[in-house]
């Protein structure tokens, strides 16, 4: 019978070839069976795969999910991580004792000894539920309970609580039932066993009622060590040696140390200790590095970035190295002891050895001190041994019969540090896995340069020369240090060097000293350092990314694929506002726990109402405090030995603190300092409290520690006593109930010796620079209002920048710090040896300086003078002295070798008029160059000789000069000769070689006539050369004032003064009496008027119910001066009514005159009715402009008596306290407030005739400025009534004014440009017992005034002496203060500009026109009055009055020039007019807009209504529509109003001008009259005249200074640099929004204008230069960027020679590369061949690892040379990548495999470049399946040497294996629950649910995660396809057949049946034919090794039935064949 036979040799699944084309020896379909690669290797045989078994000792908890694995194959391992199940509510805690945690686990499976580790656990969530209830749960207040006041929460003492939490998790409380949150986010800020502290409050848990209390401890997901996530698998892990590096996409980059790890690790459930160093047994290093157990590693521990410093280190720089002394502390018997002998000696001081090599010591025997000439012993320090021995050779005091412990002294030093560097220290960290960190910022220079010192002959600036002995390094073990840095390096840099030296490494560990431990490092010497590499200098910061997807080790460098660097920052530009204050200079910071922090809590008054005293140091009665200064828990006594106090007495200290989560109400004042033997209160003595502390922020300031307490008794400080800092509730308890925070309390020594400063006359543009936690930084961002100016009048000043920045802060920023850009190139010094006029005018000097600073200058140099010449010589800060250099000369120009003598005087025996210049026809005239003068009148003159004879044989000049000093330039002589005069007499006829210019004879000639005083001096020249030239050279330059008075003036000590100007002067001030006339008041209230007596407030009739009200007490006797106010002039109340005005004063009390006007009817007029009584009681509404006019009587108002009558009215309302209940307190309905002084109509009107009302108290006080303000007697009015006339002169200024024209830089959105004192018409009693108007009350109208500064800011000064209040005023009109206190100034004014504005440009709603008029010619004047001071005015300037008699001169030391507003203010559109209350609405403005309307020509009248109404007692009135002959008052107001603001009399320019010192006036009094005598004041006709001072020189006693003038040249700006420098630390984020002190600064300022940042201001020297680190901006907006397509490396690994820069990403470099983007994103990287395989989604690459290729011609490589890290970029052949599956990649050996599912095709990479392998007969599955699943999973089992791929499909998942033997598919598996893959040393292993099972180890056979599956197989037989066949049996060679067991119930039993018992084994599930017939084989029965059966069809039926039943030819196809 014929048989098909068919094999399986080939043992692969063909599903792509039609039935009849399979070959022989494939099958259509399998699974679970495996045909080549048998266990007992026979091939070809069909075999059930072996099942898998679970690796024992997994600790992964249910419902894990494995996110990443990988084998480590040198030690038999796998490791692989885990992700925990996500914890809900769902269920209680379990069985009282557990709670449930969320957890990430790295689990290690070793083969070889076949064990589980768990290498690294993160607990960072848990959650438990406690029930209020007994139902076996955690209850509420058993098992945990809360501290509301302490913020304290108490967990559960057991390890499952505890042991998982650390500082920094946030705990979350919360009802389950109700969903309520009670604590959300609150942050651990420590832990005491199990006592968790809170950040902040926890108060609403003491009402809560819980029903079931969730408690939910969780990190943040950054702060989470692992930070796993099952959605974001990992597909990047490599093992570097000890280490385990990982991406995962979805955070940063990880690396942990395998060993550390584990040794950290105690089991599962309990997080990873931070382990930092392993004992050579592999145990924790506790004895370095002690571990507290809360501290738990975090995400800072893994990150493959590291922290770096965020602050410089402190340095200390030392002159000195001061009190250096010490004891020895064993006798040395010094009479064994020879000179140059050896000696060892300890000393009695431990720490630091205080001495070094070479120093000279001193030795006496005690009790005496040595010193530098008393000693005994002197040696010299050879070799330091350990921390407290020296050896020292003896120089001299050997045999000294003593023996004594000898008292040490160090006499000699050695030389200066760093003597010509300016050197700055940095410091960086190494972790315990040899990573360095990136540097922290730069200290400050450690340059001490000396007292200025500029010697022209020795031509450098000593002053500039370092000047250090000690560096003291300090802060270098910072609180914030991380807990696995090991080591700390202190680095050292030059600011003309880029090279970056360690100077030494500060280790944790080390046995041989204790800098760690002490946090300080000296520097003594200038060691040798190492060399650190360049680069690191371009390290600001590693940019290892933020995350990545694909991630490879190849050349022992860590490369990321498919990156995301940069972070988003906002929108809007940055905002920074910067402005130039005074540096304040610290030392080092003083408390060394400054971090330390602490809560107050509720603070009030105790029982007996003292204050409550907070220390902040702790004690046993008082709450710990914020500071201490001292490790165990005493007081803040930095050190009982009062010899080494840290503070000591007069010695100026500065601290700062922040307040944070400030909530109430009152006040904390603090700090002061209290000294005292003990703790308690009573024993102490305070200094002045320095802060009132009101709310959140930074506080700082500056206290001096006084010498004596702040107490009665005055006793001296004590510093044996302790000393705290202490704060205390405010000065008002009863209101001060309120929670803050007190943090980072510092305190530092104020340095007073520094010169640190930044450059003036240079422009700074400012950026800011954000960082994450790791230090990744931004560019530097800016933005337009980013820049300061610093002007040339700061350089007398050590300046520094003060910024804040105002824009919002990125969300994801930690840290800031601010960058500077200044562009200008360098500069140099250079110091005058003399100056010589260049000409005879003096037009040009010509400079000399030394020949060696000739390379400073060129022809195009400017030269800035920076100081006087001379012992007189000051700073010059006008920006004007600058000179640009005309020529330079090597040698001395002729002019300046001339050397004249006088030979003769002309002119001073008789009148120069009719004596010598008896001629008026040949007098010096301008235009003209002949003067003649009498011959025989100069020869008369003794020792005067003819000229005519001097002429023939000498040069002759002439100059004129006068008794005032003046001297006039040289005129050159032509010629002379004897002419005959027409009064007959000899004259000489002199013609000069210039014609007379109008200047050269100003003061020569008085109309025709020589000046009284002048006379005409001859004199001789001779050029010569003098000794002075030598070694030097000479630039010429132009001559103005300020070289002229600063240098030339100064450069001898001949020097006579000469009067410049004579300038009239008045004095006006606000006068003591004022009468003004009947046409503008009706009052008359002079000296002897009625206010002596007015005020009376006893006289009141109490039956009516009037509170408060004013009585007029005795009016009869004085009622010829008030009878306007008893008339209806004004309108008067209704008395009747019940509501007067009202008032209560007091001394500095207000008085309120509320407008609650109602009248009786028919008189709107007023008229109300008189009240009988004692006297007359008037109820009347006070005129404005009255009031204004009592403000400014002398004469006190007396007597002031108070009646308080009633309950109702306006209460009486202190000043100072807030008053806006009156505003607000719905009983004082219609309450007015007037807007400003000057304006009064609307309401206050005064009746003129029957018809109408005029206007009253605005004309009032505007006429009132006029008449006290005149120049002369009124004559004209003008059409506004004007009477009275202004004249425009100077003046003494003490009169009061109304506003200022404000410059637009200063806060013009606040202040606005006009600024006015505006505010409400209320009055208060002033300390001399005058009404007067109060000081601003709180309410906003317009530019209020603050309260106390009334007088100060609206009122000049005269002459006088600043105070507080004067530079209170300053910061409140300018933004800065001019004035100081303690220092002289007098106020000058030009009395009023001559032109008015027009008034037609004054349009209220486009004020640019009036602004342009006011710009160009509102401010000053043509008139020489004016123009001849404003000239004069300036820095070093002098002047005298005329008339007095001491000729005193004062020197103008600075001015300010301010712009003054008389009488009337700006009337703009939003200024407020009236303020009052309205019952509903509230406080109501009314404003010009709403008096005025421009577009509709409409008017309006604020008025009192007609009728009484108890909501609102005023209103608006339309009164017209301003046409016709109704012009209404109100709009002829308002124009008005207009006028006179642009009038020339309301404006006044103010010089402010600070003098060297005030006028003697016991001898003369400038403000009174003439003479400066008589009593009184100047009035408006008396003047004297001031005289502005200059100076005569006489060159030829120059003499050369070692105080000379200082020049600066010019740089050069150098643009298109946008380089920025360093110019800060770090700031903590919550400081964003805060100003700062930047600590940049880029010279020194030496206080006298001179400021330097060069090495001894010698050419080419050292510079301090702009900064160590720079940055720069970008063009385009900084965001985040994944760089999909791009690769980034780090640096080397290389353990043998110990470096590790894995974390080193230096953006400086070149470590980047960029692949085609069209190959699309990069998924997956692998090492292949030393290369590096890069899967893109479309394209697969191989870019050669540290090497490039160099091609033939043909493109193909030929040779690689080694220079790249990444190299080449070469694509293999094939458009294929891996689409988005990076998990489908395996790879063994030289093969890798993966898919491609966007093309549906497996690929494997081999040495044959890419094959489809899905074209081995999967074509179609793939390319139906690959599209539709969700995940793919690749793993290579090394063991049947497959790769196996997972589909998770939609439908059916699927596991198909590829091997390599067969070059096919060989079967499906069904282990497709498989998470992952991986093999081991042959072996294969799969995880399920985060479990490891083992392949191939269960013999029994398909089972798989402990479930049973079977093998089947489809197979054709389709041998000879087109022959007619008919099967009937079918028969395989193999194992046993299935046997079906028989059923003996039914068929009864029988033994020798063989199917009595059922076996396992192969049959035919089912067998098909093409035609199709269909059947199956069941059993086999056994017969010669054969198993083989007759095919059974299937079951006939009437519908199924076929006759040909499998006896037809046809195609046999076996569906299935399965073993069971």
């Amino acid at each position: 019978m014929a048989e098909i036979n068919n094999s399986f040799f080939q043992g692969k699944m063909n599903k792509d070839l039609d039935e009849r084309l399979i070959p022989n020896g494939q099958y259509r379909d399998a699974l679970n069976i495996e045909v080549s690669t048998s266990d007992d290797n026979d091939v070809g045989t069909v075999q059930a795969v072996k099942g898998n078994t679970l690796v024992s000792g997994d600790s992964a908890p249910t419902g894990s999910s494995i996110v990443g694995e990988i084998t480590d194959e040198k030690n038999n391992c796998i490791y692989y991580f885990v992700s925990g199940p996500e914890i809900t509510t769902d269920g209680f805690a379990g069985d009282n004792d557990q709670p449930s945690v969320s957890k990430d686990l790295i689990l290690k499976y070793d083969s070889s000894t076949n064990t589980m580790t768990n290498v690294f656990t993160d607990v960072y969530s848990y959650l438990a539920v406690f029930d209020v209830d007994d139902d076996d749960v955690m209850d509420v207040n058993t098992d945990i309970n809360f501290n509301v006041a302490n913020k304290t929460i108490t967990v559960p003492n057991t390890s499952a609580y505890k042991d998982n939490l650390s500082t920094n998790m946030y705990v979350n409380v919360y009802d389950k039932n109700s969903g309520v949150n009670h604590v959300w986010n609150n942050r651990i800020i420590s832990i005491s066993t199990n006592i968790l502290t809170l950040e902040n409050e926890i108060s609403s848990l003491a009402t809560a009622n819980f029903q079931h209390l969730v408690l939910h401890i969780t990190h943040k997901n950054k702060k989470r060590a692992l930070n796993f996530n099952k959605n974001y698998y990992i597909t990047g892990i490599n093992i570097v040696e000890d280490f385990l590096i990982w991406t995962d996409n979805n955070s940063e980059p990880k690396k942990i140390s395998i060993p550390r790890s584990i040794a950290g690790t105690t089991n599962a459930n309990t997080t990873t200790k931070l382990s930092v160093v392993l004992n050579a047994d592999g145990t924790i290093n506790t004895a370095h590095y002690p571990l507290t157990t809360d501290k738990k590693a975090d995400e800072t521990h893994t990150t493959v970035i590291r922290k770096s410093p965020v602050n410089s280190p402190d340095i200390n720089i030392k002159q000195n190295r001061s009190n250096v002394f010490d004891r020895s502390t064993e006798p040395i018997d010094m009479s064994i002891i020879n000179n140059n002998d050896t000696v060892e000696i300890e000393m009695s001081s431990s720490g630091l050895n205080p001495f070094l090599p070479n120093d000279i010591l001193h030795l006496s025997v005690p009790p005496t001190t040595p010193t530098k000439d008393v000693f005994d012993v002197r040696l010299k320090v050879q070799s330091l041994v350990g921390t407290n021995k020296f050896k020292a050779k003896i120089l001299s005091g050997g045999g000294l019969s003593s023996t004594s412990a000898f008292n040490i002294f160090l006499f000699e030093e050695e030389s200066d540090l760093f003597k010509d560097k300016f050197s700055f220290f940095a410091t960086r960290y190494k972790y315990t896995d040899g990573e360095y960190s990136t540097f922290s910022p730069f200290s400050e220079a450690a340059f001490l340069p000396g007292n200025f010192l500029y010697d022209s002959k020795e031509a450098f600036n000593i002053g500039m020369q370092n000047k250090l002995k000690e560096i003291e390094i300090t802060n270098i073990i910072t609180p914030d240090i991380p807990e696995d840095v090991v080591q700390v390096d202190i680095l050292y840099t030059e600011s003309n060097s880029p090279e970056i030296y360690k100077v030494d490494s500060i280790r944790k560990d080390s046995n041989n000293d204790t800098y760690w431990t002490d946090n300080k490092y000296i520097i003594t010497k200038e060691n040798i350092y190492s060399l650190l590499e360049e680069k690191q200098l371009l390290r600001q910061w590693d940019n290892v990314p933020k995350k990545a997807l694909a991630q490879e080790v190849v050349g022992n460098r860590i490369v990321y694929g498919n990156y995301t660097q940069n972070y988003n920052t906002p929108d809007e530009n940055i905002k920074i506002d910067a402005y130039i204050d005074n540096r304040v200079f610290t030392g080092p910071e003083l408390l060394p726990n400054r971090f330390m922090s602490e809560n107050f809590d509720n603070y009030t008054q105790d029982n007996n109402n003292n204050y409550t005293h907070v220390r902040l140091f702790s004690d046993n009665n008082r709450k710990a405090g914020a500071v201490k200064c001292v490790s165990d828990n005493q007081f803040a006594k930095f050190n009982t030995d009062a010899s080494v106090n840290i503070l000591e007495n007069d010695k100026t200290y500065y601290y700062s603190f922040l307040v944070t989560n400030w909530t109430g109400t009152g006040e904390l004042q603090g700090p002061a300092l209290m000294s005292g033997t003990s703790g308690t209160d009573g024993t102490g003595r305070f200094a002045n409290f320095q802060k009132s502390i009101t709310g959140n922020g930074y506080y700082s300031g500056q206290a001096t520690l006084s010498s004596v307490r702040n107490s009665a008794a005055g006793a001296p400080w004590n510093n044996n006593l302790v000393r705290q800092f202490m704060f205390q509730v405010g000065s008002d308890p009863t209101t001060s109930v309120f929670t803050c925070h007190i943090s980072n309390f510092s305190l530092k020594e104020v340095i007073t010796n520094t010169k640190k400063s930044v450059k003036s006359q240079r422009n700074y543009k400012l950026g800011v620079v954000y960082a994450d936690e790791y230090g990744r930084e931004t560019p530097v961002l800016t933005g337009k209002t980013a820049s300061v100016s610093v002007p040339k009048l700061n350089s007398v000043d050590n300046n520094c920048i003060k910024a804040k920045i105002t824009s919002f802060a990125p969300n994801w920023a930690t840290h800031f710090k601010y960058f500077v850009k200044e562009t200008s190139s360098e500069y140099y010094n250079i110091a005058l040896d003399r100056i010589y006029k260049a000409d005879s005018k003096g037009d040009s000097y010509w400079l000399s300086f030394p020949s060696t600073e000739r390379n400073k200058l060129d022809e195009e140099t400017f030269l800035i003078l920076k100081k006087g010449h001379g012992d007189n010589g000051v700073a010059v800060t006008d920006e004007n002295a600058i000179y640009k250099v005309l020529d330079i000369s090597a040698n001395a120009p002729d002019f300046i070798k001339q050397n004249f003598n006088s030979i003769g005087l002309g002119g001073i025996n008789a009148n120069i008029n009719t004596g010598l210049f008896d001629d008026v026809s040949t007098r010096p005239i301008t235009g003209d160059r002949i003067i003649s003068f009498d011959k025989n009148n100069w020869i008369g003159t003794e020792g005067n000789p003819d000229l005519t004879e001097i002429i023939s044989t000498k040069d002759i000049v002439v100059k004129f000069k006068d008794n005032n000093n003046r001297v006039s330039d040289i005129f050159n002589i032509d010629s002379i000769q004897v002419v005959t005069a027409p009064s007959g007499n000899e004259h000489y006829k002199i013609t000069f070689e210039n014609k007379f210019e109008a200047s050269d004879i100003s003061w020569i000639m008085t109309s025709s006539n020589l000046s009284s005083g002048v006379v005409i001096e001859v004199l001789t020249v001779k050029i010569e050369n003098k000794p002075e030239f030598d070694g030097r050279f000479f630039a010429k330059v132009n001559a103005d004032a300020f070289i002229t008075d600063n240098v030339y003036s100064n450069s001898t000590n001949s020097v006579l003064a000469q009067v410049l100007s004579n300038n009239s002067l008045f004095y006006k001030s606000d006068p003591a009496s004022l009468n003004l006339d009947s046409n503008y008041s009706s009052f008359n209230v002079g000296a002897g008027g009625a206010l002596n007596n007015l005020v009376n407030f006893n006289n009141y009739n109490n039956s009516r119910n009037k509170t408060n009200a004013i009585s007029i007490h005795n009016i009869s006797t004085v009622s010829a001066q008030w009878s306007d106010l008893t008339s209806d002039s004004f309108r008067t109340y209704d008395s009747s009514s019940g509501h007067p005005f009202a008032a209560n004063l007091n001394h500095n009390d207000t008085l309120y005159f509320e407008a609650r006007s109602w009248f009786d009817s028919g008189d709107n007029a007023g008229g109300g009715t008189q009240q009988a009584g004692n006297g007359k009681n008037i109820y009347k509404a006070i005129p404005h402009n009255l009031a204004f006019m009592m403000s400014h009587i002398d004469n006190p108002i007396s007597p002031l008596n108070v009646s308080t009558v009633g309950n109702s009215g306006i209460q009486d309302n202190i000043v100072g306290v807030d008053q806006s209940s009156v505003m607000t307190d719905a009983t004082k309905a219609g309450t007015l407030r007037h807007a400003a002084f000057s304006y009064s109509y609307g309401l206050f009107q005064r009746k003129n005739g029957t018809n109408g009302y005029s206007m009253y108290g605005s004309i009032g006080s505007y006429m009132k400025f006029l008449r006290i303000f005149k120049f002369g007697v009124a004559t004209t009015g003008n059409d506004l009534g004007e009477q009275g006339e202004y004249g425009s002169n100077w003046f003494i200024d003490n009169m009061s004014y109304i506003g200022i024209q404000q410059d637009t830089s200063y806060n013009p959105e606040t202040h606005g440009k006009y600024y006015h004192f505006h505010r409400a018409v209320h009055y208060a009693v002033n300390n001399s017992n005058k009404l007067e108007m109060a000081a601003n009350d709180g309410f906003a109208f317009g530019n209020n005034l603050t309260q106390g500064k009334n007088d100060y800011i609206r009122t000049a000064r005269g002459i006088y002496t600043a105070i507080q209040e004067d530079v209170d005023a300053d910061i409140e009109l300018y933004g800065t203060a001019f004035h100081e206190v303690g220092e002289h100034y007098i106020q000058i004014s030009f009395g009023g500009m001559p032109s008015d504005i027009p008034h037609n440009l004054f349009d209220p709603n486009d004020l640019s026109a009036l602004e342009t008029a006011l710009a160009s010619s509102g401010w000053t004047s043509t008139s020489n009055s004016f123009l001849d001071v404003v000239n004069s005015i300036a820095v070093g300037k002098k002047f005298k009055f005329e008339d007095d008699p001491a000729g005193n001169q004062f020197e103008i030391k600075d001015f300010k020039i301010v712009k003054r507003y008389n009488h009337t203010p700006f009337p703009g559109n939003s200024y407020t007019y009236y303020q009052y209350y309205h019952n509903t609405a509230g406080i109501q403005n009314i404003t010009f807009s709403d008096l005025r309307d421009s577009s509709t020509g409409t008017y309006k009248r604020f008025r009192a209504r007609s009728t009484h109404n108890t909501t609102n007692n005023f209103e608006l009135h339309t009164i017209g529509d301003g046409s016709g002959s109704t012009v209404p008052i109100i709009q002829d107001s308002i124009k008005d109003e207009e006028k006179r603001f642009c009038r020339g009399s309301n404006r006044r320019l103010t010089y402010i001008i600070k003098l060297d010192r005030l006028p003697d006036t016991t001898t003369f009094i400038p403000t009174n009259d003439a003479g400066g005598t008589v009593a009184g004041k100047m009035d408006g006709n008396t003047s004297r005249i001031l005289q502005f001072i200059g100076s005569v020189t006489n060159e030829e006693t120059q003499l050369t200074t070692t105080k000379p003038a200082i020049f600066e040249t010019e740089p050069k700006e150098t643009e298109g640099l946008d380089i920025y420098y360093e110019a800060s630390d770090f700031y903590d984020i919550k400081d964003h929004g805060n100003t700062q002190d930047l600590s940049y600064y880029n010279c020194y300022s030496f206080n006298n204008g001179v400021e330097s940042d060069r090495i001894k201001d010698v050419f080419n020297k050292a510079s301090l230069g702009k900064g160590i680190v720079a940055s720069t901006t970008l063009d385009e907006v900084y965001k985040e960027d994944t760089r999909g397509s791009g690769l980034i490396f780090s640096g080397i690994y290389n353990s043998t020679s110990n470096v590790n820069d894995l974390n080193q990403f230096l953006t400086a470099e070149t470590i980047t590369k960029d692949i085609n983007p069209t190959y699309g994103t990069i998924q997956k990287l692998h090492t292949k061949d030393s290369n590096l395989l890069v899967l893109c989604e479309d394209k697969v690459l191989k870019i050669l690892a540290n090497k490039d290729a160099v091609f033939n011609a043909d493109g193909n490589p030929q040779l690689t040379a080694n220079t790249n890290v990444l190299g080449q970029t070469i694509p293999y052949a094939g458009e294929f990548g891996i689409s988005k599956d990076p998990r489908s990649f395996a790879s063994q050996s030289h093969r890798s495999y993966f898919t491609d599912k966007q093309r549906g095709v497996v690929l494997r990479l081999s040495m044959d470049g890419l094959t489809a392998i899905s074209q081995y007969g999967m074509a179609d599955f793939f390319r139906d399946n690959l599209p539709i699943s969700t995940t793919l999973i690749g793993s290579y089992d090394a063991r049947k040497n497959e790769y196996n791929l997972k589909l998770d499909t939609t439908g059916t998942d699927h596991v198909v294996s590829f091997n390599e033997n067969i070059k096919g598919f060989s079967s499906f598996k069904s282990f497709t629950s498989m998470q992952a893959g991986i093999s081991l040393n042959n072996e294969y292993y799969t995880f399920k649910d985060a479990e490891l099972w083992k392949h191939h180890s269960n013999n029994t056979r398909a089972n798989f995660y402990g479930s049973q599956y079977y093998p089947e197989l489809t197979l054709v037989l389709n041998a000879d396809p087109y022959k007619n066949k008919r099967f009937k049996t079918i028969t395989y060679e193999g194992t046993q057949a299935k046997v079906d067991r028989l059923d003996v119930t039914t068929n009864g039993s029988d033994a020798d049946f063989y199917n009595i018992e059922g076996k396992p084994g192969w049959y035919v599930d089912g067998l098909e034919t093409d035609i199709p017939q269909t059947g199956s084989v069941n059993e086999f029965l056994e017969k010669g090794n054969k198993w083989y059966n007759y095919i059974k069809g299937d079951d006939v039926t009437a519908s199924n039935i076929d006759t040909s039943d499998f006896n037809v030819q046809g195609l046999s196809i076996i569906s299935s064949n399965t073993s069971s």
